[in-house]
């Protein structure tokens, strides 16, 4: 029986990190975790000394810099978290022969198009935070020996700060909401992404499918009917006992100067057809994060 692969996690504390340690405990993984403030990504000595301590085969990054409002006022910041210290990961990664398995966002995109985005579609980010992501994806092309990214549009789960929990909470304590009717995405479930993501890196050919990949839930939706399944979820499982009134509105009418994409939704079909996944309806798995904040 072969040994199980070694897994090194980064920022297992945020939202997408917290889903692959529940994800690595269930599986026959070796596997270590570091939290952001107990491993300092920008600091090359404390990257290579972890890395050739324990010699893992695949090195999954979950540390980004996601405050989209933030970013530009953030911009070195968002800049070295997101794109410039990928290098001291990189170096680290070749020079223990490791994978490096990173995140990045349907938010390089500018939206223009209709229908969904695939990996070959061309890039143009409208704000700060689109921008440094993208920076960190040609880093990792540019620079990587062995990697595969993963775009990824609209992530929730039952952790706090998604929009999931947010209109959880608000659909109780308000009587009306306003919600954006004109941009459109592919909501992904957290806990769907890193069982995916685990088990493209028990594929026997791995290393022949390496590079860029979309995964996106589906179907594609706007922010607006997102929140009216959440509501419409709430009322079966009693969580509520009356549907609040949900307020369509235009993204010009919401309070936020910063540029997004109306339609950033993912194509998934090349990870699914390659990997062999089938692509996660986001509303079966909205009614799983449901009943944990429940």
């Amino acid at each position: 029986m072969s040994e199980p692969k070694k897994i090194l996690l980064l920022g297992s504390n945020g939202q997408l990190g917290k889903s692959f340690k529940e994800e690595l405990a269930n599986n026959n993984f070796n596997y270590r975790c570091f939290a952001k403030a107990e491993l300092d990504i920008l600091d090359y000595d404390s990257i290579h000394s972890a890395l050739n301590k324990f010699k893992p085969d695949f090195v999954i990054n979950c540390i980004a810099y996601t405050n989209v409002t933030k970013a530009e006022k953030e911009k070195l910041v968002a800049d070295k978290i997101n794109s410039s210290c990928l290098k001291n990961l990189i170096l680290g990664c070749n020079l223990n022969n490791a994978m490096l398995v990173h995140f990045s966002t349907d938010y390089v995109f500018d939206g223009k198009k209709n229908g969904l985005y695939s990996e070959t579609d061309n890039t143009n980010p409208l704000n700060i935070y689109g921008q440094t992501k993208l920076k960190g994806e040609k880093i990792i092309e540019k620079y990587a020996n062995k990697f595969i990214i993963i775009r990824t549009s609209w992530l929730f789960s039952a952790y706090k700060n998604n929009f999931v929990s947010t209109i959880f909470n608000e659909l109780q304590s308000s009587n009306e909401i306003s919600i954006v009717s004109d941009q459109y995405g592919t909501p992904t479930f957290a806990g769907d992404l890193a069982k995916s993501t685990l088990s493209i890196l028990l594929d026997k050919n791995i290393f022949q499918k390496l590079g860029l990949y979309h995964f996106g839930g589906t179907p594609s939706c706007s922010w607006y009917e997102f929140a009216s399944e959440i509501n419409k979820q709430m009322l079966e499982l009693n969580i509520i006992t009356q549907s609040n009134q949900i307020k369509k509105i235009n993204s010009s009418q919401y309070n936020d100067s910063i540029m997004r994409p109306k339609n950033s939704g993912l194509n998934s079909f090349k990870i699914c057809s390659t990997f062999n996944l089938k692509q996660c309806n986001w509303a079966n798995s909205l009614s799983k994060v449901l009943m944990i904040l429940k």
